[in-house]
């Protein structure tokens, strides 16, 4: 199995709450991959959701459908067949950009159905590692810790700047030492 983004980024539940969807974090024009064979079920826009694509597949005797949002560019189309790691389109999500809907920031929104019905994510990638041989999502290249490190701060002050409700949960003393790490990287760029 391939993970839809060039490299391996943390799945975290969407900030509803729903397992079944992820935001991934990605640059707006990173590339978007089909994460196994499968075929093109539904290209088109979406209200929230802006550029959409769905995706179905099949492991075992199950259907999956993986939908990817925000995106600025699709490059398949309505009942193409895809190969694994096949590029479908580029991520998006930049506020005001065609494609964006409703989001806030640069992403790669995901969901998954299992048959029809809201299927957790993280399962939805363990259980594809297992039944797949190529098994490319453990072989994929690790990225530094560093960088990881540097995600997830930036990822944590993009959410602590879109939900200021965390914010609000946090000690001054965490929000000092953050503000204090995000300054450090900031040096560093």
């Amino acid at each position: 199995m391939t993970f839809p983004l060039d490299r391996r980024v943390e799945i975290n539940p969407h900030h509803d709450g729903s397992e079944a969807a992820a935001d991934l974090r990605a640059n707006a024009g990173s590339n978007v991959y089909s994460v196994l064979d499968g075929k093109v079920i539904k290209v088109g826009k979406g209200d929230s959701c802006g550029n959409t694509l769905v995706i179905e597949y099949q492991i075992n005797s199950d259907t999956y459908k993986l939908t990817y949002c925000h995106l600025n560019e699709i490059v398949v189309s309505n009942g193409q067949k895809v190969k694994e790691s096949q590029l479908v389109g580029k991520s998006g999500g930049e506020p005001g950009h065609p494609g964006a809907g409703n989001s806030r920031g640069p992403h790669l929104h995901v969901t998954v159905k299992k048959n029809n019905h809201p299927f957790p994510i993280k399962e939805f990638f363990e259980l594809s590692e297992n039944s797949n041989p190529k098994n490319d999502v453990q072989n994929k290249p690790e990225e530094k810790k560093e960088t990881g490190v540097l995600d997830k701060l930036i990822g944590t002050y993009i959410d602590l700047v879109k939900y200021p409700a965390m914010a609000a949960g946090l000690s001054a003393r965490s929000t000092t030492k953050l503000q204090e790490q995000i300054q450090r990287i900031k040096n560093l760029m």
